[in-house]
């Protein structure tokens, strides 16, 4: 069936189209789940080529294809072929989430957080297999963590309704022309790359100087702004010299064979240290055993989970 739809596509799009794109991804995962790897590789490297020609090297579809490949390395343990694209990847992912993410509903966010975690899945399955892991890629994927876990706290309901009330008519002007031109941005971001439009530019950077003035006009706005512009390195900042940091972190860890464990991890970040520490815990099926046997009063719970305490 896949190589039906392959096909399909291929003849009614041609080789150069997301779709059959998509039919060769979908292929290579059916390799990969039977163990053909180089199959798989192969048609993981194609489908990234025809997204990167025609949707462009920013767009989150190019991303994940460079996921699945990364994905693929992980399995079959080469682990340092699998870096360069879990990095680019991951900043791919990041930069999409703050240039379309405020302009979402409700219901828009939780489908591009539900179909943007797997990233931050293989990231972090490539830590745990390999602690040899560049720094480069552990704060990038820390990073990563802090966007994705803003994104899904953000209240933008609240903000724009904030905004769209507020009792001064220049705010409701600026916000609305600064909403009007994070949709076509959004959309052109969406477009293959050949397709946007020629003055894109010219609208980043005007979008860009309506976002400096909101941010001076209004808290609710900078507020929403500032939380998915977070970083290890802006957590350092605020940081004391005998604080931490800890981020949990919970994950599907890829695996070769057999079902895939859930697994709990903790990133610590240091005042002064070039990349937070990635710290496995436990599966989850480990930590539901500790629930299940402590019983149902609070006092069993925190003697089980907790050792030293009476």
């Amino acid at each position: 069936l896949y190589m039906q739809a392959k096909n399909i596509r291929k003849k009614l799009f041609g080789e150069n189209h997301p779709d059959y794109a998509v039919s060769l991804n979908n292929l290579a995962y059916y390799y990969m789940d039977t163990e053909q790897y180089d199959s798989a590789e192969l048609l993981f490297t194609q489908a990234g080529d025809i997204m990167k020609k025609t949707l462009g090297e920013d767009h989150p579809s190019y991303g994940a294809a460079l996921n699945n490949l990364s994905d693929l390395y992980i399995r079959t343990g080469h682990y340092k072929k699998a870096e360069p694209g879990l990095l680019r990847s991951s900043k791919i992912i990041t930069e999409s989430i703050r240039n379309t993410f405020t302009v979402l509903s409700e219901n828009e966010k939780n489908n591009y957080l539900e179909n943007n975690t797997a990233v931050a899945e293989t990231s972090n399955s490539f830590l745990f297999r390999y602690p040899q892991a560049s720094k480069e890629i552990v704060i990038n994927n820390f990073n990563l963590q802090l966007v994705l876990k803003s994104a899904s706290l953000s209240d933008t309901k609240n903000m724009i309704a904030s905004l769209l009330n507020s009792p001064d008519s220049n705010i409701r002007q600026q916000f609305s022309a600064w909403t009007a031109s994070r949709n076509l941005l959004a959309k052109q971001y969406a477009l293959p790359a050949v397709n946007r439009r020629k003055d894109l530019a010219d609208i980043e950077k005007n979008t860009e100087t309506m976002e400096k003035e909101l941010n001076l006009a209004s808290s609710d706005f900078r507020n929403q702004q500032t939380g998915l512009q977070v970083s290890a390195k802006e957590l350092q900042k605020h940081l004391q010299a005998d604080e931490v940091a800890i981020e949990f972190v919970r994950f599907r860890l890829v695996q070769t064979r057999g079902k895939d464990s859930v697994l709990y991890a903790a990133y610590i970040l240091h005042k002064d240290t070039a990349a937070p520490d990635f710290i496995p815990l436990c599966e989850e099926r480990e930590l539901q055993n500790i629930f299940d046997s402590a019983g149902r009063t609070a006092t069993g719970m925190v003697s089980k989970l907790y050792r030293g305490l009476d």
